[in-house]
């Protein structure tokens, strides 16, 4: 999943954590270039940690 991008320049593609998790009903996302790429990837990790938990406690 990436929080801030649906594609790259190279062709790869993403889903947002509502998709995912919510809609998908993924138990488990995979993160990457969303937190490595990052200029504060500790700061990212909690930002898509919260969110993932957020989603995921809110499935229905």
């Amino acid at each position: 999943v990436n929080m801030d991008a649906k594609t790259d320049n190279a062709g790869q593609q993403w889903r947002d954590l509502d998709e995912a998790v919510t809609r998908q009903q993924n138990d488990i996302v995979i993160v990457g270039r969303g937190v490595t790429a990052s200029a504060t990837p500790i700061q990212e990790l909690t930002r898509y940690r919260e969110a993932a938990w957020a989603a995921l406690t809110s499935k229905s």
